[in-house]
Formats: C-alpha cells, structure tokens, sequence
C-alpha cells in the first residue's frame, strides 16, 4: 500500500504537471485556432500572403500569426505524448486511502 506521502513524490508532481499542461495547451490550441479561423498546419501560403484553414475555409493572417499557428500544432505533438505519460504515471501510482482511493478487499482470517 502507498504511503501517504506517496503523490507528494517528486516524479508524481512532474506527472501531474504534465497532463495539466498537455490539457491547458490542447485547449488553448482549439479556442486560438477557432478565433483566427484556422492552423497553420492545414494552412498555405502564397506570393507573400498566409492562410490559415479550418474546415476548408482560408483566412488570410499575418506572417507573426502563421509562425505562432504553426509553432503552437507543433507543440501538440510533444505536449500530447509527454501529457499521456504523466496522465498514465498517475493514473498507476497507489493512491493514499481516502475517499478517492479504490476499496480494499476486506482480508480472510
């Protein structure tokens, strides 16, 4: 049985981190992608002019913008691994009892 002590681990923290910061950026990701009309990603760009895309539909955005879409679908694809790890690594660590704690078989005497 997990000791009391055990989510206030070092490595537990960092887990817990992680899924909130994968979660936070997946977010963040939609609402911004859904304001500026689209990613990078599934955008273009031609003869000095950037589009996002969403759905098919191209919104035309600055350079600065572009970079940021593109650099933030990037991002997905390290925060989503790393976050599904941390999700998992708590997900596994033996819980203190308590209320959140999965019952314990009662022992045979």
């Amino acid at each position: 049985m997990a000791t009391p002590d055990a989510w206030k681990d070092p490595a537990n923290r960092w887990a817990r981190a992680l899924f909130v910061i994968m979660i936070a950026n997946f977010f963040s990701f939609v609402v911004v992608a859904y304001v500026i009309g689209g990613d990078a990603v599934n955008g273009h760009s031609e003869n000095g002019r950037y589009y996002v895309s969403l759905h098919g539909a191209d919104t035309e955005v600055s350079h600065a913008v572009f970079i940021y879409s593109y650099v933030h679908a990037l991002s997905q694809f390290v925060t989503f691994p790393l976050g599904m790890i941390g999700g998992l690594w708590v997900a596994t660590t033996p819980r203190p009892s308590g209320p959140c704690a999965p019952r314990q078989k009662p022992k045979d005497k």
